[in-house]
């Protein structure tokens, strides 16, 4: 199982690098300290990162307030994600590992 951290211990607001998709189903998992009163959100771009919009699913953008895990439906081959914090204050060690 490969695991990327699209967040790795941010303590402010940041985005994360993007990653290139695999065609596969994923597993999230986001954690921290402390969300400082942050969202995380997941981005996907179709151009090679030119312009980037929210994962959604259902119709709804995928955020995460809070320590949690969740799955998303396959990814398409070569499509980029990525992990935002926004809107946090005093944000400590917000984490978010994406696995295969």
């Amino acid at each position: 199982m490969a695991t990327v951290r699209l967040l790795d211990n941010a303590n402010a607001d940041t985005t994360g690098s993007p990653v290139t998709g695999s065609g596969a189903s994923k597993s999230i998992t986001v954690f921290a300290d402390n969300f400082g009163g942050g969202t995380v959100t997941l981005e996907l771009s179709d151009d090679n990162g030119g312009h980037w919009v929210p994962v959604t699913q259902e119709g709804t953008a995928v955020t995460f307030v809070e320590n949690t895990s969740a799955f998303l439906r396959k990814l398409a081959q070569g499509q980029k994600i990525r992990a935002k914090l926004s809107g946090s204050s005093g944000a400590s060690n917000v984490t978010l590992v994406m696995a295969d």
